[in-house]
């Protein structure tokens, strides 16, 4: 048998190398001699010099011990700090021993105290297969997986009492040598994440609730909070192995339509799909939820985002009030009766955007489909009833750099002509469309005096203060072409 050929069993290492024996027998090469083969008995020997032909062995030996799981031989890593890497020591890379990879939170501004890790069996595999007892990750048999660690809480005062941290560390090879006569040489690298990350990537606040489902089918909550537009929140308090629901409150009024949504399951598949609606006005959206789910990979780290699929970004607008209108009877009309029907029993609401469910110039919508879509305005004054501009088809906007113009009107006949575009997210890698709405016409008063302004001949003067800086004015709308009039007194226009 060749040497390189003999594979240890189970449980047991090699402390040193193959070697002669030289110690069980007399001779300095290791060499036993007898008359001939049959006569070989280790370690007996007989004098070569006695025998025209003789027979002769020796033996190769290296020594191995069994492996003692109880034995802690610890070797201090140290402290990372978030977004930090440091390679680990020399010896825990040694193939000598058997080393354990364990980790636990450092947070020098709580008294909680934790644990050190503990590593999950994975789904279908029986508890403690193949690991060592209280094991976390072994160094010396690294494998590419996704592994989940918890540690519990030994100590402290947090108000939720004993409780646990979740982890996930991913592992991770990249090759960076290969050679015909040898193994791959790869570079190992262990990432150590939240088990579950969750960005809300809405224009507005929203508060959230993360839920885990108890085996009886009651809630418990994992994580509560306030996430601003944009921000993410790592979540260590959620076991990924249970049912997860997910309860969200933009602000601005909106409600859910379901308590909670699926947003991880152990065997099942979870919601796409989160829908709200307006306490203020009923308008129903659907928001999106994105997911990383795989199937093949139960504990791999959960990224879960929230969108919409369009925003409305309104600036430097009075109060505005938009009514969003189906347009697809009038540009698909399915009989003749169509041609008699009035203007108004085409055109059906399918929503309207007050202004107080906009917060800060922005308000979520569902998707849309700008080419059966149409929009129309009104200036809302407090005690007025609401008077709309001319509906205008939005199928422009379905264009790669579409825009179109239209006017919002108010109760007094007044317009303003407004501007819409359409531009990409600001969020990275986030497929909303933002609607944006705009003056059509601003002004800047450079000359450090107040000024007025008319913007046809039945116009009212408006002042144009020294300050301002890209505002907007509604105006009296006539039939003759608008001209700017400018003055210093509004006597002189």
């Amino acid at each position: 048998m060749e040497i390189s050929r003999v594979i240890l069993p189970s449980g047991w290492e090699w402390i040193e190398d193959w070697h002669l024996d030289t110690l069980s027998v007399n001779d300095a090469d290791g060499w036993v001699y007898s008359p001939d083969v049959e006569s070989l008995k280790w370690p007996e020997s007989f004098n070569p010099l006695e025998f025209a032909n003789h027979a002769r062995q020796r033996r190769w030996i290296r020594t191995r011990k069994q492996i003692s799981y109880d034995v802690k031989q610890e070797v201090s890593v140290g402290s990372l700090k978030p977004g930090d890497s440091m390679p680990l020591p020399l010896p825990v890379l040694t193939q000598s021993g058997v080393y354990i990879l364990q980790l636990k939170p450092s947070n020098a501004s709580t008294h909680d105290e934790y644990s050190w890790s503990y590593m999950v069996d994975k789904p279908g595999q029986p508890e403690g297969f193949g690991k060592p007892k209280d094991s976390g990750i072994c160094i010396s048999s690294l494998t590419e997986s996704e592994e989940l660690l918890y540690c519990s809480q030994i100590s402290g005062t947090s108000s939720k009492g004993s409780h646990k941290l979740w982890f996930c560390v991913s592992i991770q090879a990249t090759e960076i040598a290969k050679d015909i006569c040898c193994d791959p040489i790869q570079d190992w690298c262990l990432v150590v994440k939240s088990p579950l990350t969750f960005s809300n990537c809405l224009p507005l606040a929203a508060e959230y609730s993360l839920l885990n489902m108890q085996p009886r089918g009651h809630f418990v909550a994992c994580a509560r909070g306030v996430l601003s537009p944009g921000e993410t929140v790592k979540v260590h308090t959620a076991d990924i192995r249970k049912p997860l629901f997910l309860s969200l409150l933009p602000q601005k009024g909106w409600l859910p339509m379901h308590e909670v949504v699926l947003i991880s399951h152990p065997d099942g598949l979870p919601s796409k799909t989160i829908s709200l609606r307006s306490s203020i006005s009923g308008r129903t959206v659907q928001l999106v939820l994105d997911h990383n789910y795989d199937k093949e990979q139960p504990l791999l780290a959960k990224i879960i985002r929230v969108y919409a699929p369009y925003w409305f970004s309104i600036a430097r607008c009075p109060p505005l009030r938009f009514r969003l209108v189906d347009l697809a009877e009038v540009k698909n009309p399915r009989t003749i009766a169509h041609l008699f029907r009035s203007k108004t029993s085409d055109e059906e609401i399918l929503g309207e955007i007050t202004e107080e469910e906009i917060h800060e110039g922005h308000t979520i919508a569902s998707a849309l489909n700008f080419n059966f879509l149409g929009l129309s305005a009104s200036i809302t004054r407090s005690d007025q009833e609401q008077h709309f501009g001319p509906v205008k088809d939005l199928s422009p906007l379905g264009d790669m750099d579409g825009s179109l113009d239209f006017y919002a009107y108010d109760a007094d006949g007044n317009c303003m002509w407004l501007f819409v575009s359409t531009k990409p997210c600001p969020y990275q890698s986030v497929p909303t469309k933002i609607i944006y709405v705009r003056p059509f016409m601003t002004f800047t008063n450079r000359l450090g005096q107040d000024m007025f302004i008319k913007l046809n001949s039945e116009d009212e003067p408006k002042v144009l203060r020294a300050s301002d800086s890209r505002i907007a004015f509604a105006y009296r709308k006539t039939i003759e072409t608008d001209k700017i009039q400018v003055s210093g007194l509004p006597s002189e226009l």
